[in-house]
This record gives structure tokens, sequence and C-alpha cells, in this order.
């Protein structure tokens, strides 16, 4: 196959692409009312910066997926390790991929203190590219029933999960050499889990990602059983156009063209009303001051994934 199948997943579940797996909520965004006692302890993994991705046994062989559905030709060497593993084929390996930065010049090979993992760009680049790139590192972060994940919901609890993923051999490791491990994780309140983000928003990271120990996996859901804790600012920016969006977004806004320094972004958000009314008018929000919030600056001075949060009509200046 020279190009990837994006239907695959879809006629083995009947669900649609943006469906076809468990979804993250920020803390901030999740009810209260769900979250559990003060003194339960979460499972807790810093949050890497990779790129979404399924690993199924289809046709005697274990297939990569896109969390959208879309084979991907990247991964073969990883596909051929769960095999030298022995992973069950009536699991879904659930994890994210990551592009190991080459290793510098006149290191020592056994040595894993020089090594990085590339921009999620860079890595998304790779994961999608028609041939086998050998630098791609996979980190398991679920471990479904292949019926479960078919059905799109599973009776196991996210704990059994794991556990019967290190049962299965997966290993955790600190190291970022390994083709396949399950990440270091600590298990704390939320209240610790909230001071471990801090730190590691202090360091340079972007924070961690909290799970219910005793959550189901739920295909399509966005709720509190996956919460991120990550760092987030605030920008007042001038919006100076309108994108009209496509598929079901089309004949609305899809995005606002916001000036950003010397260069413009694109922003989603909004309500669908808010949407249509900017597309058939874009002079109700063109010129506009509009808050933006993002996951933070980039080192090269991008917006990392803006959206629109609401006109700052007390604002006459942006801060771009």
């Amino acid at each position: 196959m020279s190009t990837v199948d994006k239907n695959v997943l879809t006629r083995m579940t009947g669900r649609k692409p943006n469906k076809l797996v468990q979804l993250v909520q920020d803390l901030d965004d999740v009810n209260k009312k769900h979250l559990k006692p003060t003194e339960y302890l979460f499972h807790v993994t810093t949050k890497l910066d990779g790129v979404y991705a399924l690993f199924v046994w289809i046709a005697g062989g274990w297939a990569t997926f896109s969390r959208t559905g879309e084979q991907m030709k990247s991964c073969g060497h990883i596909e051929r390790y769960l095999e030298e593993l022995n992973i069950p084929k009536t699991v879904v390996v659930v994890g994210e991929v990551l592009l190991l930065n080459p290793i510098p010049e006149g290191s020592p090979e056994e040595s894993f203190e020089d090594l990085s993992y590339a921009t999620v760009q860079e890595t998304s680049g790779s994961f999608r590219r028609h041939k086998r790139d050998d630098s791609l590192r996979l980190v398991v972060h679920d471990f479904l029933s292949l019926e479960g994940f078919i059905q799109g919901v599973t009776k196991s609890t996210f704990g059994g999960r794991i556990n019967r993923a290190i049962r299965c051999g997966v290993p955790m490791t600190r190291d970022k050499a390994p083709l396949v491990r399950l990440p270091e994780y600590t298990c704390v309140t939320l209240e610790l889990a909230k001071v471990i983000a801090e730190q590691v928003i202090d360091d340079g990271g972007e924070g961690v990602i909290v799970r219910d120990l005793e959550a189901t996996w739920e295909a399509g859901k966005r709720d509190h059983r996956i919460v991120r804790i990550k760092e987030k600012i605030t920008k007042d920016l001038l919006v100076v156009g309108v994108k009209e969006g496509v598929g079901k977004m089309a004949g609305m806004a899809g995005t606002l063209t916001c000036k950003w320094h010397d260069t413009t972004i694109e922003v989603a958000g909004g309500d669908f009303l808010e949407r249509k009314a900017w597309f058939m008018d874009p002079t109700l929000i063109v010129g506009q001051i509009v808050e933006v919030e993002a996951m933070k600056v980039t080192p090269k001075g991008v917006l990392r994934e803006p959206r629109f949060k609401g006109i700052r009509f007390d604002k006459t200046e942006a801060d771009a």
C-alpha cells in the first residue's frame, strides 16, 4: 500500500474518525462533581510532546494507525518489536510516538544522557511519511482489549489494563532508547499532581497527565477519566480576518486570523452561532481585540494550540 488507508478502523468499529479514541480534558474544564475525594491517588505521568498512535493486529501482523484511523507506514520496526515481545494479538496498544534526535557526535552509544526528543511537528512529519523511521519510539499509555476497542467501551479499569501491559512484558524504564516502553509514573493525590505539574513546567516541560486508576475507557469521550494539567497563557490579539471551516464547519468561520508580532496565526474557537455570524459578516469580529488562550509560547515565539476565549471589549490595543 503506497498511501495511507483512512477506512480500516472505521470499518472495524463502525465509528467515525473523530470517535475512535478517548480524549484528554484540561483539569480546569472538568466538572468538579466528577472528581474523586482529596485522598484518592491518581496515576500521574509527565506530559510528552509526541504523536498519538494505535497498534492493532490485522491480517497477520501489527499495523500502526493515527488517532483518526489512518494507517501509517513509518513504524514497521515498532510493529516487529511488539511481535518479538509476544504482545497478545487480542490487545490494542495505545500510545505516543516520539522521534529521537540524532545522538551528538562523539557520544558513547550506550549513554542515554544526551538523548532528546524532536518537536511534535518534526515527529508528526516522520510519523506520516510513507517510509520507516527507526528513530521513532513508542511510549505505551493504555492497553485495551480488541473487543473493547471495537465496541467503544471497556469493562476493565485503567489500573488493571496497565498491570496487564507490565505482565505482558512491556518494559517500564527511564531510558529513552527502548523502542517500546511504559512511561515513568507516580501515584499521588490531585493536589500533589498540581505541584508536580508546576515543577515540570518550571523545568521547561509542558505539565502532567492525570489518569483515574478506576476508570474505564470509552471512545470519543473527553471527561475526568484522563485530564491534563499544563501551562496556559493568554494574549489579547487583533483579529484581521476570518477563514471558512471545512467539513461540518463549512459555511461558518473555521478560524480567526489574528496578528501576532510580525506575522499572523489561525485561532480556533467560538460557538456555532458566533462562527456563522462571523462568516456571514466578518466586520462583527475583524478589528476586534480577542482573548486567546494558548498552551505556551515556544522558544521560536510561536503560540502553541491557540484558542479563542472571548472578545475584549474593554481593550483597544493588542498585546502584539
